[in-house]
């Protein structure tokens, strides 16, 4: 009864262990795993609007996003990412995205 149904042109691609938080009334979802065999890690992100109901590709193409199986925490204007692996190796340190005025 609450679904909601969207285009399937602008969707995110399937993946796993991707990392995901909420911001001003959009859900987020960073990187995770994808391809045929889910073993890419891709480092794109992605916003879903909650009241549009709609997606849009936010970024894209960074390897510092490019990370699955990880966390991912908001503290004020920032997204913290940390742990999980990239490239077939565990992923060090953490990573900062600037979330406030989405200029990634």
């Amino acid at each position: 009864e609450n679904l909601v149904t969207l285009p399937s042109d602008n969707v995110p691609a399937a993946r796993y262990g991707q990392s995901s938080f909420v911001y001003n009334e959009c859900f987020y979802i960073i990187g995770g795993a994808g391809s045929l065999h889910f073993s890419e890690a891709l480092g794109d992100i992605w916003k879903y609007d909650t009241t549009a109901s709609t997606w849009e590709l936010v970024y894209t193409g960074d390897e510092a996003f490019a990370q699955y199986d990880g966390t991912a925490t908001l503290v004020g204007p920032s997204v913290y990412m940390y742990a999980g692996h990239v490239a077939g190796h565990f992923a060090e340190g953490v990573t900062e995205l600037y979330i406030a005025d989405e200029g990634y």
